[in-house]
C-alpha cells in the first residue's frame, strides 16, 4: 500500500503550482522590464533549444518514478545514470546552437552561455523524479525552492547589475541548485545500497518506451525554431513567452491531481480520478477568468510595449483552459498500465500498451501541427507582422489539438467509471460569471495605468484578491463539496486524513 496521500499532496501541488505563477510573473516581469525585445526573444529561444536536448532525460526519470513508487531500490542508479547523461546532451546543444548561429544576426554568445543550464537541469529533474515517486508533496516543495529562490536571484543579476540574458541564465541555474539540494535531502532515504547496472541495461533496453513521449515534445517545441529560421528573428517568441506567462494560470488546476498517478500506480484505480476531476474544475474555472479579466493589466504590468498582444493571451488561455483537464486524463490512464510490473513483458506486450499507444497519437498529432504551422509561415510570413504570425500559430495549435484530446477522452470513458458533479460544476461556473464579469468593469473604470510598477502592481493585486476573495467566499456558502474540501484541507493539516 503506498504512502501516497492524493488531498495531502495535490493540495500541495496545487499551492505550489499557483506559487510558481505568482513568482514566475515577478520574474518575467524582472526580464521584461530589463530586456529588449529581441533579448527577451533570445531566451526564449535558449529555453526551447533547451527542450530539444533535454527530451533525452525521460530516459530515466520516466521508469524511476514508476520504480520508486512501487517500493525498488533505484534513485541512487537513476541519479548517477543521469548526471553521466547531461554530458552527451551538453555536447548536442551545443552542436545545436553552431548550426543555427552559422549564418544568422541571433547572439551566438549568450547561447553557448546557456548550456550551463543542462547538467544542473538533469540533475534537478532525476531528483523531482525519486522524490514524485514517494512522497509527492516533496517534489512539490523542490518546485517551490527554485520558485521562490529565482526572484531574488533575479532581482540582483538582472534588475540590480543589469547583466541582461546572461544574468537570467545565472539565476535560473543557481535556483535550480538551491532547489536540487533540497530535494537531495528530502530523496537521501532512497539514495542507498551500489548503483546496480541492471537498472541501467533494464532502462536502455527500454529507453524507446520512454523517448516515445518525448518525441511529441521535440515535435512540439520545434515551432520556436521554425518560426526564427522562416522569419529569421525572435520578436514573435517574445510576444508568445509573455503571453504564456499570463495565460498559463488555468493549467496550475491539474496540480491538485499530481498525486493521482503515483496513487494508481500502487493501488486499484477506485474512485480517485473522478473525485479529483471536480477539485480540478472548481479551481480551473476561476483560474481562467482570472487570466482573461486581468490579461491587459497584466500585459501593462509586464512592459506596456506589450499591450497590443491581448488576443494572443486569449488563445492561449483558452488552450490552457482544456489542457489543465486533458492532462489529467492523459496521466490517469498512464497511471493504470501495469505492463512493466510483468518482468516477462515482451516488445508486442509493449506495444499494445497505454505506454506506447497514447504517446503514438500524441505523436501524430505533433507532426500535423508542425506540418500544418510550417506551411502557414511559409504562405503567410512575408506578408504579415510578427503579431500575426503568432496568432496563426496558437490558432494552428487548437486545432491540431481536437482530435488527440477526443481520443483520449474516448480512452478514458473505456478506463474508468466517470460521472461528473454537473451541479457542483455549474455553479462554479455561474460564480465565476457573477464575481469577474462585473469585476472586469471596475477595472476597466477604476484601474489607473501608473507608469511606475511599484504604483501599479498593488492596484492590480488588490483588484484580483477581490476576485478570489468573492469566488471563495461564495462557493463555501453554496456548495457542500467546497465545504467537505475545506475540511478536507483543515483534516491533512491537522494529520487526520492520512489515507484520503
Amino acid at each position: 500500500m503506498s504512502d501516497i496521500r492524493v488531498t495531502y499532496s495535490g493540495l500541495i501541488s496545487f499551492a505550489v503550482g499557483i506559487s510558481t505563477i505568482i513568482t514566475g510573473l515577478f520574474f518575467i516581469l524582472i526580464v521584461t522590464r530589463q530586456l529588449t525585445v529581441d533579448e527577451l526573444g533570445t531566451w526564449t529561444l535558449i529555453g526551447g533549444l533547451l527542450v530539444y536536448v533535454i527530451v533525452i532525460e525521460p530516459i530515466i526519470s520516466y521508469w524511476t518514478t514508476r520504480e520508486v513508487a512501487r517500493g525498488e531500490e533505484t534513485a541512487k542508479t537513476a541519479l548517477f545514470t543521469s548526471t553521466t547523461i547531461s554530458g552527451f546532451a551538453t555536447i548536442i546543444y551545443l552542436g545545436i546552437v553552431f548550426f543555427l548561429t552559422f549564418d544568422s544576426e541571433i547572439e551566438k554568445n549568450i547561447l553557448y552561455f546557456g548550456a550551463i543550464l543542462i547538467p544542473i537541469t538533469f540533475v534537478n529533474r532525476i531528483l523531482l523524479a525519486i522524490n514524485y515517486g514517494s512522497k509527492s508533496y516533496t517534489m512539490s516543495i523542490g518546485i517551490l525552492v527554485f520558485e521562490i529562490s529565482k526572484i531574488p536571484f533575479g532581482v540582483l543579476f538582472v534588475y540590480l547589475m543589469k547583466m541582461g540574458v546572461e544574468g537570467a541564465i545565472i539565476a535560473i541555474t543557481l535556483s535550480y541548485s538551491l532547489s536540487s539540494i533540497f530535494l537531495l535531502i528530502f530523496a537521501r532515504n532512497r539514495l542507498k545500497g551500489k548503483v546496480k547496472f541492471l537498472y541501467i541495461k533494464k532502462w536502455i533496453k527500454l529507453s524507446w518506451i520512454a523517448l516515445v513521449p518525448q518525441i511529441s515534445t521535440f515535435l512540439t517545441r520545434l515551432d520556436i525554431l521554425i518560426f526564427t529560421i522562416i522569419t529569421g528573428g525572435v520578436t514573435g517568441l517574445a510576444y508568445y513567452s509573455v503571453s504564456l506567462s499570463i495565460a498559463s494560470l488555468p493549467i496550475q488546476a491539474s496540480g491538485i491531481s499530481r498525486a493521482v498517478y503515483p496513487k494508481l500506480l500502487s493501488e486499484e484505480k477506485g474512485s480517485i480520478l473522478q473525485e479529483n476531476l471536480t477539485r480540478v474544475f472548481y479551481f480551473a474555472i476561476p483560474l481562467t477568468a482570472i487570466s482573461l479579466t486581468f490579461m491587459e493589466p497584466a500585459l501593462f504590468a509586464l512592459n506596456p510595449i506589450y499591450q497590443s498582444i491581448t488576443i494572443v493571451v486569449l488563445l492561449l488561455t483558452i488552450r490552457m483552459s482544456y489542457s489543465s483537464i486533458f492532462s489529467v486524463l492523459h496521466q490517469a490512464l498512464l497511471g493504470i498500465e501495469n505492463v512493466d510490473k510483468n518482468q516477462n513483458s515482451n516488445f508486442k506486450d509493449y506495444i499494445k500498451s497505454k505506454l506506447f499507444v497514447i504517446p503514438l497519437a500524441n505523436i501524430i498529432k505533433s507532426g500535423i501541427y508542425i506540418a500544418l504551422l510550417a506551411l502557414v509561415f511559409l504562405i503567410f510570413s512575408d506578408d504579415h507582422s510578427d503579431l500575426d504570425l503568432v496568432i496563426f500559430w496558437i490558432i494552428v495549435m487548437l486545432i491540431s489539438d481536437i482530435p488527440f484530446n477526443a481520443y483520449i477522452f474516448i480512452l478514458t470513458k473505456k478506463n474508468f467509471e466517470i460521472k461528473l458533479d454537473k451541479i457542483p460544476i455549474l455553479k462554479y461556473v455561474l460564480t465565476t460569471i457573477l464575481v469577474f464579469v462585473p469585476l472586469y468593469f471596475l477595472t476597466e473604470k477604476f484601474l489607473v495605468y501608473k507608469e511606475s510598477i511599484f504604483d501599479f502592481l498593488p492596484d492590480l493585486i488588490g483588484f484580483v484578491s477581490i476576485g478570489i476573495i468573492s469566488y471563495l467566499g461564495i462557493t463555501l456558502m453554496i456548495d457542500s463539496k467546497t465545504k467537505y474540501l475545506l475540511y478536507g484541507i483543515i483534516n491533512e493539516m491537522k494529520g487526520k486524513n492520512k489515507k484520503s
